[in-house]
């Protein structure tokens, strides 16, 4: 969703004291008859985003085109929003895996219907072909789709704000993430880091129940009764 690269490209432009200017331009805008003879609005929708550096005054212009089709006055506003995200996607290389603006409503909507069968000669009768049933194309499918929304960024700082206030030490709250993500694929195999896009929401409400509710300290307490060897921690540290 344009919200989600939104979110991460607000706090990138933020971190890096960058300024944008978001120019759109409104370059078509048509109507469209439906495959059941309903009309529709077509608008495609050019956007330029400025990006300035405020100490250099240096700029760097990105653009992105975007459509959007809509029964009521919402064409306009569906190309603009597709035309910002995909300026941001293409020029800062964000992929997302799936099929752009894959609308399967639209499509089934302007799909033109199937040719009716002609009879053939009473004298040659032959069995009729079953009409074609039209499927929306959908090209370059990836093998898998994502099977959940990743997290975002304001919800993984809130993790760790609720593991600072619970009085956790960093490294309790370490292992208590890494046993509850254990054989999920959501720990790094190179640095050991979580890897937050990995990460289910239910997981996520566990951990974030574990600590806000004070149950880490038993569950703490159980992975020390099942590990054979004491572990060396510095219980003093803080997050």
């Amino acid at each position: 969703m344009a919200a989600d690269v939104l979110e991460k490209v607000n706090n990138a432009l933020v971190e890096n004291g960058l300024a944008a200017v978001v120019t759109p331009e409104l370059i078509d805008f048509k109507d469209v008859t439906t495959a059941k003879g309903n009309t529709e609005r077509l608008a495609t929708v050019k956007t330029t985003i400025t990006l300035i550096d405020p100490e250099s005054g240096e700029t760097l212009q990105l653009t992105g085109l975007g459509s959007g089709q809509d029964a009521g006055d919402k064409a306009v506003m569906k190309a603009q929003t597709a035309s910002i995200k995909y300026a941001w996607m293409l020029s800062l290389q964000i992929s997302t895996g799936d099929d752009p603006e894959a609308d399967e409503t639209v499509d089934e909507r302007t799909a033109s219907q199937p040719q009716p069968q002609q009879s053939k000669p009473a004298a040659k009768p032959a069995t009729a072909k079953p009409a074609t049933k039209l499927e929306p194309v959908i090209e370059h499918q990836p093998a898998e789709q994502p099977k959940f929304k990743p997290l975002s960024q304001a919800q993984v700082k809130r993790f760790y704000a609720i593991v600072l206030q619970s009085g956790a030490t960093a490294d309790v709250a370490k292992i208590i993430t890494e046993d509850v993500l254990k054989g999920k694929q959501c720990i790094s195999p190179v640095d050991g880091k979580i890897m937050w896009d990995n990460v289910t929401r239910e997981d996520y409400d566990r951990l974030c129940n574990l600590f806000e509710s004070g149950e880490w300290q038993q569950y703490f307490q159980k992975i020390l009764d099942a590990d054979s060897e004491p572990m060396a921690l510095d219980l003093d540290e803080e997050i």
